[in-house]
């Protein structure tokens, strides 16, 4: 994925912000996980990387049809008046954000070498 945000990039010329980025089921922590390395990896290849929208929040009823979608951070059904987190996908957002936090310090004490 970091070679397309790089092609994106040489192509456009334009920094790049990943918008609506999810995937179904169990595997959310990993997709996560994926898209941050590729991310980081991309960034150190010098593409301009913006963010990264973690969509949806909430997971939700497909748009064409009544099935459940679960790709939130958050089911859609409340449990004793509380929305329940998937806790994988909650722990690996707080993992990135500190690999991320790590990364940029890191960058910033290379650029001020």
């Amino acid at each position: 994925m970091h070679k397309l945000f790089a092609a994106a990039h040489a192509r456009y010329g334009k920094r790049i912000f990943l918008a609506e980025t999810s995937i179904e089921g169990d595997n959310r922590a990993g997709w996560l996980r994926y898209i941050a390395e590729e991310v980081r990896e991309a960034i150190r290849h010098g593409v301009p990387m913006e963010g990264i929208c973690l969509y949806p929040v909430l997971s939700h009823m497909g748009w064409d049809e009544d099935r459940y979608c679960p790709n939130g951070l958050f089911e859609l059904e409340p449990k004793h008046g509380r929305r329940v987190v998937h806790a994988p996908l909650a722990a690996e957002l707080r993992r990135q954000n500190r690999l991320f936090a790590e990364f940029f310090g890191d960058q910033a004490k290379e650029v001020a070498a």
